[in-house]
């Protein structure tokens, strides 16, 4: 939802004095009783059409401080179809997000690595700092594209979050008449009904987003590069999916701490990368590339320079995009640019059948990849980007160019691109006419 996205990398912020004058011009948070309807009006793109939803709360959760309510369209609800939410599905929801105890669900898990999703601000045109006592989890067909045709029916969106939603309509432009005043993430109910793991894991990736919006530009004032946040909520699935019990971006069980098996074609974002690893990584045009290759960096520099601490750093912070990435390196003391990044991850790629491959070269250890933050512990599983067959065909691995492709390809700000100079056949010379800035590294892998 790509004017979802703008509008939460790009905020109007307006700054009036401390956060208690803003919550006191504000009012109070809305509150609705147990069992109580709300009608909200979505937008459905960037030039303003929208969609009335009535939902109805039906579960709801707490850990003692911060709660959660989960509601749902009324046209979703318990009709006996497969298509329909039923009241398993919302406790699921409820209980997974959010129950009593330390460090046992998504909300703890996240927020520990990144932050809360809310709190004190000096934002007149924001709802208050109290609002982030709850979350609200909305239900509904998103897209209204009805029940998905199957498990690999995965180009539709399974949730998002909206930053729209986090400014009063009182005191804010006619443009926010729709807001509904909360903290809320949005779940394709759908998707729900067809794979609960899917949902899991897409709570993890809308909290980020949440968490980014009020860490960044809300908190510090720091810009929010689109790139940076997406990849940061791919890392979040990853970084909780052997808590949580879902396979994640890796698509490789949430218990098996190995790379898995080849062939594997299970709802990872990896196929994809393959095919699409040389396009520019900062840039953003909400594709299902974009995506991939945000989520092959971001899990790369997990597995070889911090993991849950290093991406705490990433978005606690007032850098943007690649200083920020910079910039968490050089504070867990790796003194190493953002090229060179590009460039080993490269090498990791290719070296991802090895378990043998060293740091900064590791994707696949053969095992788990632990760290730690906030008190909580984290577990990566190892990646082999040789058990992903590329979308349309049965080749597995990084797709490399012949050396006509290579020499007729630009290459963009922030790539990689790989060619293939010869498997097994005597000596090659390769001529490279390039401008100023770019890295070439050669590579022999017996």
């Amino acid at each position: 939802l790509p004017w979802v996205t703008e509008h939460n990398n790009n905020p109007p912020l307006l700054v009036r004095g401390s956060a208690s004058r803003s919550q006191s011009a504000q009012g109070a948070q809305p509150q609705d009783p147990v069992g109580s309807s709300v009608t909200i009006t979505e937008v459905l793109d960037a030039g303003g059409d929208h969609q009335t939803i009535t939902l109805d709360r039906r579960a709801q959760a707490t850990d003692g401080v911060t709660t959660v309510k989960v509601y749902v369209d009324r046209r979703a609800w318990g009709c006996g179809a497969p298509q329909c939410v039923n009241r398993a599905l919302v406790y699921a929801i409820a209980n997974r997000f959010l129950r009593p105890g330390p460090a046992n669900d998504i909300y703890d898990w996240v927020t520990a690595i990144y932050g809360a999703p809310w709190g004190p601000h000096e934002h007149a045109n924001l709802i208050p700092p109290s609002a982030a006592d709850t979350i609200n989890i909305m239900l509904y067909d998103i897209d209204g594209d009805g029940y998905p045709a199957g498990p690999d029916d995965t180009a539709r969106v399974s949730g998002f979050f909206h930053s729209y939603h986090n400014y009063p309509r009182a005191g804010n432009p006619p443009s926010y008449r729709n807001s509904f005043e909360r903290l809320a993430i949005f779940l394709d109910s759908p998707v729900l009904t067809l794979d609960l793991d899917i949902s899991i894991s897409t709570l993890a990736h809308e909290l980020q987003h949440m968490i980014h919006f009020y860490q960044k530009p809300v908190l510090r004032g720091a810009a929010s590069e689109k790139w940076l946040n997406e990849m940061a909520s791919e890392v979040a699935e990853d970084l909780v999916a052997s808590q949580s019990r879902v396979n994640g971006p890796r698509g490789v069980g949430y218990d098996d701490p190995t790379a898995g098996r080849p062939g594997n074609r299970s709802g990872s974002r990896l196929p994809w990368y393959n095919l699409y690893n040389d396009i520019q990584v900062t840039a953003w045009d909400g594709l299902r590339a974009n995506y991939a290759i945000n989520y092959a960096l971001g899990a790369y520099l997990a597995r070889n320079y911090g993991g849950a601490e290093l991406f705490s750093r990433i978005v606690r912070s007032e850098r943007a995009g690649v200083d920020a990435i910079e910039g968490a390196l050089r504070e867990l003391g790796h003194q190493v640019s953002f090229s060179r990044i590009l460039a080993n991850w490269a090498v990791a790629g290719l070296l991802s059948d090895n378990t043998l491959a060293p740091v900064p070269y590791r994707y696949n250890s053969g095992t788990w990849s632990t760290s730690g933050v906030g008190g909580a512990a984290y577990r990566l599983g190892s990646i082999n980007l040789y058990n992903y067959p590329r979308p349309g065909g049965d080749e597995a691995g990084p797709y490399l160019l012949d050396l006509s492709e290579f020499s007729a390809r630009t290459q963009p700000l922030h790539s990689n691109k790989y060619a293939a100079l010869g498997r097994l056949s005597g000596s090659h010379t390769l001529t490279v006419t390039a401008p100023a800035g770019l890295r070439f590294t050669v590579m022999f892998k017996e």
